[in-house]
Formats: C-alpha cells, sequence, structure tokens
C-alpha cells in the first residue's frame, strides 16, 4: 500500500505538505466552494441536494470546489480564497459569525440545513410535510396502526410535543398527528433512549403496530 502512495505521489508530482498551499482556486473561472462536515455524508438530504447543485454549477459555467472536515476553518480559509460563492452544508449555529465575515467582504454565501437567525439563505427540508406524506403512503397501503422511533434522548414516555427538545422530530411528530388522527404520542411513541432499545422491543413484541416511521436513516 505504501509503494502504491508513493508512486502515485511522484505521478502527480505532489510535494506540499501545506494545505493552505494546495488550496489554489482555478483562474480560468469563478469558483463556487462546497463546504461540509464529515458527518453530512451520513444523511441522504446532504447528498443528493449537493449533488444537484454541483451539477447545475458546473452548468452554469462555474467551478465547483468540495471542501471536507473542520467547518469552520473551511470558512476562514474562504476569505482568503475569495471564491465566487460559496454553500455551506448541514450549517450549525456556531458558523453565524463566519458566515456573516464572508458575506461582508463581497463573497455569495447559501446554506442548507436548520440555523435560525443565518444572514445567508437557508434551504432546510420540510420535516413536517416529508412525516405526514409518509404517513399518508402508509395509510393508503392499509395501516391504521403506526408507529414513530426517534432520537429523543431518555425520555420514556411522550404526553405532549413540548417534551421533545429536537426540533426536526417535534416537527415530524406535529406532521404525522396532523395526517393520522389514529397516531397516539403516548402509545405510538418510543425514543431509541441512547440505543438502549428495551422500549422498542416491548413496543416491537406487543403486534401492536404494522408500520413505523423513524425520525433519520440511521435510526432506520
Amino acid at each position: 500500500i505504501r509503494r502504491k502512495i508513493v508512486q502515485y505521489i511522484e505521478d502527480i508530482g505532489w510535494r506540499s505538505t501545506s494545505l493552505q498551499n494546495r488550496l489554489k482556486l482555478p483562474e480560468a473561472g469563478p469558483t463556487v466552494v462546497f463546504i461540509a462536515p464529515l458527518s453530512s455524508l451520513e444523511r441522504k438530504y446532504y447528498s443528493e441536494l449537493p449533488r444537484m447543485l454541483l451539477e447545475r454549477v458546473t452548468v452554469r459555467g462555474f467551478y465547483p470546489v468540495v471542501l471536507y472536515g473542520r467547518c469552520r476553518e473551511n470558512l476562514e480559509r474562504c476569505l482568503s480564497l475569495q471564491p465566487h460563492a460559496v454553500v455551506v452544508l448541514a450549517v450549525e449555529p456556531f458558523q453565524r459569525e463566519a458566515v456573516r465575515q464572508l458575506l461582508d467582504s463581497g463573497i455569495r454565501v447559501v446554506a442548507l440545513g436548520e440555523c435560525n437567525d443565518l444572514a445567508a439563505p437557508v434551504v432546510c427540508p420540510s420535516h413536517r410535510t416529508a412525516a405526514g406524506s409518509a404517513a399518508e403512503i402508509l395509510r393508503s397501503a392499509g395501516h391504521r396502526q403506526i408507529g414513530f422511533l426517534g432520537g429523543m434522548g431518555m425520555l420514556k414516555t411522550l404526553e405532549h410535543l413540548d417534551q421533545v427538545h429536537v426540533p426536526r422530530i417535534r416537527q415530524m411528530l406535529a406532521g404525522l398527528r396532523a395526517s393520522h388522527p389514529e397516531f397516539d404520542l403516548a402509545s405510538d411513541t418510543v425514543s431509541d433512549c441512547f440505543s438502549d432499545l428495551d422500549s422498542l422491543r416491548r413496543k416491537l413484541k406487543s403486534g401492536r403496530h404494522t408500520a413505523w416511521i423513524t425520525s433519520d436513516e440511521k435510526m432506520c
């Protein structure tokens, strides 16, 4: 393996050990930098939509560059790179100031995720609509007892939505209740309890539910 890597390094003529030196943007045309944490690769929403954006960027004559890793450092790096635009995947609240600095320097920024009060436009999924649509599909297939499994911490029983601290999951449950009148928070919702699945096992063994909706693919 080492021999192959060394041979590849020789073939491409790579000598620099500095990431900053290697990040030379092309001079032929405007560049759009995509910034993403490694965790964004785990969610389909953060892989499919960026793929479509990359295709559109290329078709429109822009040059896309993708930076994975530490988002804060990559955002700061863009200040010196001065690209035409920056797309931030899975944006987090702590990135607000870095995004504002890019905007103040004249760099266009758009973000994907769920972050309030961001100076740049934010594209986010409608979790309420998605869960409601999923319930409608299951109902049309004949299911009336639909369960929900979500990452809600150590929440053993759920009586009202205010107990759910994750906005995305709270929106999903609201969508479920709106489109599926038979859905009951107390009897049809179970938390993974940080991978302690005893509550889920009891629900499954009861045979009450014929279909399940989960809060994400990992939970599935």
